[in-house]
């Protein structure tokens, strides 16, 4: 696929790929990190984010930004370029020992009004407290990003985000059903497992649930399906040029997560590493 300046999908004339890094680049904090919009300071998502685009965060900025959940993703955002790996080995050698050791809380649930396996264990946004979706999804990638998938702590949290699934078939964040009633899913979080698991029945109905991104379309929800369908083969249509079009009309204006995600979703799109998944499946 070509990401040029030539019209697409009836938009303006759209910045190619590198204009768009330089814009990431270009906001870039004096510390090394990324706000979420200019005259902020640096926030540890979106220096983690841009780290997975391709940026160059200090070291004093990704340690920062390890700090507390984004540290879940870090090593992952960091496997697909070398240079930064490097130079943060100590780093995410600590992080990834961080997230094997990492508890969440076990519920005890003897009448089943969770509605799903709360003794698995996985992993929570605070230290200490339940385990949800997303932040499990993060560690996962992170884990098999260093050569750590096939780890008990792993194995039990694949099984833990297989048992959360929805009944719609994507995933929330964290309750399939509550009361016997089945709660929906959304799109986002759904993107977050599918790349965390391997092909199976159950990542199947995750990507027919995201490729309904046209119901929901936004900066961060293309950008997120683009990634789930490149991180399984699944073919991605115009979806990576309603994302440039959509970036390139904000410009400079848009909120910097929101660009950073973007760009790890065009890199992928354009046959580059994934930047968050080791192998394409």
């Amino acid at each position: 696929m070509g990401l040029s300046t030539a019209p697409r999908c009836g938009y303006p004339v759209q910045m190619d790929l590198a204009a768009l890094m330089q814009l990431l680049r270009d906001a870039q904090l004096p510390d090394g990190g990324w706000p979420y919009l200019p005259g902020q300071p640096a926030a540890a998502e979106v220096t983690v984010l841009a780290a997975a685009a391709g940026a160059a965060p200090s070291l004093a900025a990704l340690t920062a930004a390890s700090e507390g959940w984004a540290g879940l993703l870090l090593p992952a955002a960091l496997r697909s370029h070398q240079p930064q790996r490097e130079a943060a080995d100590a780093l995410v050698k600590g992080l990834v020992a961080k997230i094997l050791s990492a508890e969440s809380q076990v519920v005890e649930d003897e009448d089943g009004v969770l509605g799903h396996d709360a003794t698995l264990r996985a992993w929570s946004w605070m230290p200490g407290t339940a385990p949800w979706v997303e932040p499990t999804a993060y560690a996962l990638l992170s884990l098999a990003a260093c050569g750590q998938a096939e780890h008990p702590r792993a194995i039990e949290g694949r099984k833990m985000l297989l048992n959360r699934q929805c009944s719609d078939g994507g995933w929330n964040y964290g309750n399939p059903r509550v009361l016997d009633t089945d709660l929906e899913s959304e799109l986002g979080v759904t993107a977050w497992a599918v790349m965390a698991l391997p092909p199976s029945d159950a990542v199947s109905r995750g990507l027919e649930r995201v490729q309904r991104v046209r119901e929901e379309e936004s900066t961060t929800s293309l950008a997120l399906t683009v990634l789930a369908l490149t991180a399984h083969d699944v073919p991605t249509g115009d979806l990576p040029d309603r994302l440039l079009a959509r970036l390139s009309r904000g410009g400079a204006s848009t909120r910097l997560d929101r660009l950073a995600l973007g760009l790890c979703a065009l890199h992928a799109a354009a046959d580059a590493l994934h930047p968050f998944v080791l192998e394409r499946r």
